[in-house]
């Protein structure tokens, strides 16, 4: 018999992380994110270590020292708002 989904998703998770270091990936910063978080380009694209691939458009997560996460446009602007010192 099929499982049913209420069986499937029974934990439940949050976040880690109250706010985080991030930059969108484009064109004129590439070769710079490739440095900073030890990855590497390849067309047009940023690749992390463990070989994520991360396109323009993309966004970069600071999420430890040296730990570096991705998430698409459509899934960073979903999750994540900008911290705005007052």
């Amino acid at each position: 018999a099929a499982a049913t989904v209420s069986g499937l998703f029974e934990a439940t998770f949050r976040p880690r992380l109250d706010a985080c270091a991030a930059v969108r990936i484009g064109h004129d910063n590439l070769r710079a994110l490739a440095e900073a978080t030890g990855g590497h380009t390849w067309a047009s694209s940023l690749i992390l270590p463990g070989e994520v691939v991360c396109p323009v458009g993309w966004w970069v997560l600071r999420v430890g020292p040296r730990r570096f996460a991705a998430l698409s446009d459509e899934d960073f602007r979903a999750r994540w708002v900008p911290v705005v010192d007052r």
